[in-house]
């Protein structure tokens, strides 16, 4: 892909005797640090002195990174690190990190920001599935700590992603962007000398700092580029009409037209049941609608090979990487295993076996079905029967004062997660908790009598 146009003025880089502060934030793993290192290699390549310094404690991969750069003229007045509450610029490359106490140290109301509001969810996801962040309230946090001088909060990620074919140039798209809004007192030729010298990824790198570039000059026409490649979020489901519409599609390529329907009527089952009582309200079909794709969707063996051999599973391979590539695949066939699941390698060949399965979808849940025999595909199958009853029950037995535990119980299967051992624990507790709730749900019941 040819770099975009480079009619676009000269920014105004910042010149000045004292040091120069900036803060680059982001989660290890996605190049914060390769970015710090280009530009101390630029600031030497310009002849700057310059102190860079990578605050990764144990973060490593996945973890929270920052890496503090001084610029300045004189090599006595440099410091290790950006004095605090007083960066000049912070290159945000995620914004959870960039809010987190230990970086909104360093930031004052004269810092000014580019930051990607891109969700990447933190290792502690790991441990807490329902973790949930208030974007709204990290900005607002961020905005009240520098005031008005954030030059863009934006999803770098997706554009980078879009625009140049992978994740990993998410802060070389930010990077363009801060030097053009000129944030960075480095000139672009010493940047992009510094790209080269690195020998890594050199034109995909130069890409996206052009993107960036461009970004801070028209944004709108970058966006309208970036949809043009398919990153648009048009087609995300908005309301219950079009998760209906979205997941039916979805179940028709999973199983067949007649599996799609078994859903759809369920739907319309508890949609109806709502309306004749509460016809402002569409939570609990909604939950329905979720909960039920989500258990009739399990990914077994046919819907693993069926993914794998989708003609977009094939074209991002082609835009991520160059050249001839050959495919390896990790994974723990529930019929190889006898107990705890264990990742195998399969080689390329693999890829013509799934072609293979993928045809003989219609296999799955017959008394032919070779997978099906497994315990975990019998919990699956029994998991969506058990849900169908339990929302026609639910239906027949709706009311206002039982309406917001019928919704809790329809969502329930949103914690039945992972696969294997992880899987069958989380049913347990599913199960339980179904317990629990159903007891409410008749006692609502018995109140409003």
């Amino acid at each position: 892909m040819a770099l975009p146009p480079e009619k676009m003025p000269e920014p105004e880089v910042p010149t000045r005797d004292d040091p120069y502060g900036l803060l680059v934030t982001g989660i290890g793993g996605t190049g914060v640090v390769t970015v710090a290192a280009l530009l101390g290699m630029a600031a030497h390549l310009e002849g700057k002195h310059v102190s860079v310094n990578d605050v990764t404690g144990m973060a490593q991969k996945g973890g929270p990174v920052m890496s503090h750069l001084v610029f300045s003229q004189e090599p006595q007045t440099l410091g290790l690190r950006v004095p605090s509450r007083a960066a000049d610029a912070l290159i945000g490359g995620d914004l959870i990190v960039s809010t987190m106490p230990n970086a909104l140290a360093w930031v004052g109301k004269d810092t000014r920001a580019v930051i990607n509001i891109h969700r990447t969810m933190p290792g502690g996801f790991a441990q807490n599935r329902n973790l949930v962040f208030d974007d709204t309230a990290m900005e607002d946090a961020l905005r009240d700590r520098i005031g008005d001088t954030t030059d863009a909060f934006l999803d770098a990620t997706g554009l980078a992603k879009s625009l140049c074919g992978d994740t990993v140039a998410t802060n070389m798209f930010l990077l363009g962007l801060a030097w053009q809004r000129g944030l960075v007192p480095l000139s672009r030729g010493a940047i992009e000398d510094a790209i080269h010298l690195n020998g890594v990824s050199v034109d995909n790198n130069l890409l996206a700092f052009a993107w960036g570039r461009r970004y801070a000059v028209e944004p709108e026409g970058v966006s309208e580029a970036a949809g043009s490649r398919g990153q648009s979020a048009a087609g995300v489901p908005k309301n219950l009409e079009e998760i209906i519409e979205h997941r039916a599609g979805v179940l028709t390529d999973y199983q067949n037209a007649a599996y799609a329907t078994r859903y759809r009527e369920l739907v319309a089952t508890a949609r109806a049941a709502e309306a004749a009582l509460m016809p402002d309200s569409e939570a609990f079909a909604t939950a329905v609608a979720r909960n039920a794709f989500k258990l009739m969707a399990y990914k077994d063996e046919y819907e693993v090979a069926r993914l794998h051999r989708r003609p977009e599973f094939q074209d991002a391979i082609a835009a991520g990487f160059n050249g001839k590539t050959r495919l390896h695949f990790h994974l723990a066939p529930p019929i190889l295993d006898r107990g705890t699941p264990t990742k195998r390698s399969f080689g390329p060949w693999m890829y013509g076996v799934f072609g293979v399965l993928a045809k003989l979808k219609f296999l799955r849940g017959t008394p032919f079905d070779p997978f099906g025999r497994t315990a975990e595909r019998r919990m699956e199958r029994a998991l969506i029967d058990e849900y169908e009853a339990l929302v026609r029950d639910l239906s027949a037995q709706l009311s206002t004062t039982n309406h917001d535990t019928a919704t809790a119980i329809a969502n329930l299967p949103d914690d039945v997660r992972g696969f294997g051992h992880v899987k069958e624990a989380a049913v347990k507790a599913y199960r339980a908790r179904l317990i629990e709730l159903r007891a409410e749900f008749g006692q609502a019941d018995q109140k409003a009598a």
